[in-house]
């Protein structure tokens, strides 16, 4: 992790406040969970050895908590649901099957395996349970196991269960493509460059916008991936940073949707050329 700036200047722009990077070249960040108590984690994939990793980061505090867990099955896994303190992982019946089988239960802390359970999948979580389904040979059959241990606490028979609702998302706020283009845009990018959809997010006294640009080279066959923040009091562009500076043209411009970028427990989180997670406190806005 590498700590970088600080957190806004007297003229309100922004600076990154943490960044956090794969160890290696052909490694690149993928699925990120982010839980209510704003432990954020994330895949770190080796996309030439076909090997994962797992990590966790305190988004406020900019620390890694931990990092490098890995589990039996290198690659065929799936970051599924991140609570107040576990990480839940979903494995699968077979690598060319996208069918779950097998759940793996980590200390989202600690890093530390609480549990693994390889017969099942998961449906849903709850403070002290969590609710899993097994393929049999003539159906389903769903049970509550111990959110703790892992152990069959209750067979729930071959109907299934109400999935309960997790709060899991509560603090965290998504983009949604631009129906109106705001003034304070045009007067920052040339709206001619741009290509395919804009994405928008609205937080405190910010409006922040992911969008793509097509090079200045006509002659290319890529666009750069291009993320802006905006204070909405005075339209003045405070943070503006290049996510991907060499996106592929799609087929369809109605294919084509800027990189994922949230806001979760008051930061500003997107990853970079696929290998750098960054974080930008946006607290002070929150307060302004």
């Amino acid at each position: 992790m590498r700590v970088t700036g600080g957190l806004f200047s007297r003229q309100r722009e922004m600076s990154r406040s943490w960044t956090f990077e794969t160890r290696a070249a052909s490694e690149i960040i993928w699925k990120l969970l982010i839980s209510p108590s704003g432990i954020l984690t994330g895949e770190e994939r080796d996309i030439e050895s076909k090997t994962g990793s797992l990590f966790a980061i305190d988004v406020q505090a900019g620390s890694v908590l931990w990092r490098g867990v890995t589990l039996d099955e290198p690659w065929w896994f799936d970051s599924d649901r991140a609570t107040a303190d576990t990480l839940y992982i979903q494995s699968f019946h077979q690598p060319n099957l996208p069918e779950p089988k097998g759940i793996t239960a980590i200390n989202i802390r600690t890093g530390e395996i609480r549990w693994q359970q390889p017969d099942f999948a998961l449906l849903g979580t709850l403070p002290e349970r969590v609710l899993v389904v097994r393929q049999g040979f003539s159906g389903q059959d769903y049970f509550a196991l111990d959110a703790k241990s892992g152990e069959i606490i209750e067979e729930l028979g071959a109907v299934q269960p109400d999935i309960p609702e997790n709060d899991d998302l509560l603090e965290t706020h998504f983009a949604s493509p631009l129906k109106e283009m705001p003034a304070m845009l045009a007067g920052a990018i040339r709206l001619e460059d741009v290509r395919g959809p804009i994405d928008e997010l609205r937080y405190g006294f910010y409006g922040i916008y992911g969008l793509h640009l097509r090079s200045q080279n006509r002659e290319s066959k890529t666009l750069s991936t291009e993320l802006l923040v905006f204070d909405t009091r005075s339209s003045k562009l405070v943070f503006r940073e290049t996510i991907h500076a060499e996106t592929p043209l799609p087929a369809s411009w109605a294919m084509l949707l800027p990189d994922n970028f949230f806001v979760s427990h008051d930061f500003l989180l997107y990853v970079k050329e696929k290998r750098t997670l960054v974080g930008v406190d946006l607290r002070m806005a929150a307060r302004a």
